[in-house]
């Protein structure tokens, strides 16, 4: 069980857990509340989180905020210039769904402001979580990976931004794979149902924005998303899914193309920057680099994992983390 007489520190933005003295901090940095989208924060990562440190120790740091430009801080992306932040506020209020100047903002900056107090007071906040996350020599930054096609076959996928060796990094990757091999194998059938679940309810989320699953019509990161989707389903499916899409491309279309590729995807597994290079990481790459020493990870768990098998999650981690990062 977690250590009771731990003491729990509440900051503004975040809390964080410690319960020995150690150099190791576990972040949860889109672990708050989501208040414009199901999919808009990093879930169950809190809860693998916790297994996690009762793992292996260390702080353990939960953001409370929602990653919202406008409702909170996303602690993954750069401080914008306080013209930028006061600027961008009010788009946030005009058609954010089709918006590419706020998509192009959200890709670089961690928060929009109403004013300069505003502004001021999600700067303190975001300087004070990072100051706290500096504090470790081993740090594991941990995020939740959609249930996608465009992630398959990644279960975690990983970077340590250049602050471990890719020798030691392979190394451990196979290690971790051939360990859980027969897991693998055996929640494979579940992790593509929940994606084909997943590309439903997206399905049904365009079509109730945009009327349309059409590239062409809609918003831009959507756009984006569904494009990287369409690649892998074109690799895996079969001539007769993607003829049937390419005469008449609809909703119905599109979803038979994705779950004849799932039929065709191969066992998920361990991956090390197969999806997530950290190149949207600004935040971690301003407030670390340089390293000085410094290990970090930065760990996207699938959807599919961190709800289902969160302590599975975690003993993952815990590997990678002994394999990787333990003094």
């Amino acid at each position: 069980t977690l250590n009771i007489l731990m003491k729990p520190f509440i900051e503004k933005g975040f809390l964080i857990y410690r319960n020995a003295p150690s150099s190791l901090v576990i972040a949860c940095l889109h672990a708050g509340p989501s208040f414009e989208s199901i999919v808009n924060r990093d879930e169950n990562t809190d809860v693998a989180g916790g297994f996690l440190w009762k793992n292996i120790g260390g702080s353990l740091i939960v953001v409370s905020l929602p990653r919202s430009r406008m409702w909170g801080i996303d602690f993954n992306r750069g401080i914008p210039k306080a013209d930028q932040a006061l600027e961008i506020y009010n788009d946030y209020f005009n058609n954010p769904d089709i918006n590419s100047k706020l998509n192009e903002f959200r890709k670089k900056y961690a928060w929009a402001a109403a004013n300069e107090e505003d502004y001021a007071t999600r700067l303190g906040c975001y300087q004070k979580f990072w100051e706290e996350v500096c504090l470790g020599n081993e740090i594991i930054l941990l995020h939740r990976q959609h249930s996608c096609l465009k992630n398959v076959p990644s279960m975690i996928d990983f970077t340590s931004f250049g602050s471990i060796k890719n020798q030691e990094i392979s190394k451990a990757t196979r290690f971790i794979n051939k360990k859980y091999s027969v897991f693998l194998d055996k929640t494979q059938y579940d992790y593509r149902r929940m994606i084909a679940f997943e590309s439903k309810r997206r399905i049904l989320q365009l079509m109730k924005l945009f009327g349309n699953v059409n590239p062409k019509i809609i918003g831009p990161s959507y756009r984006e998303a569904l494009e990287k989707d369409l690649a892998v389903a074109y690799k895996y499916a079969d001539k007769i899914a993607i003829n049937n899409i390419r005469r008449s491309f609809n909703e119905n279309t599109l979803f038979q193309l994705i779950e004849n590729a799932l039929h065709h995807i191969p066992v998920p597994r361990i991956t090390h920057e197969f999806i997530f290079r950290g190149e949207l990481s600004h935040g971690p790459l301003n407030k670390l680099f340089p390293f000085n020493g410094k290990k970090i990870l930065q760990v996207e768990c699938s959807s599919f994992l961190l709800y289902w098998h969160p302590v599975v999650a975690a003993d993952m981690i815990t590997d990678l983390y002994n394999l990787l990062m333990k003094p």
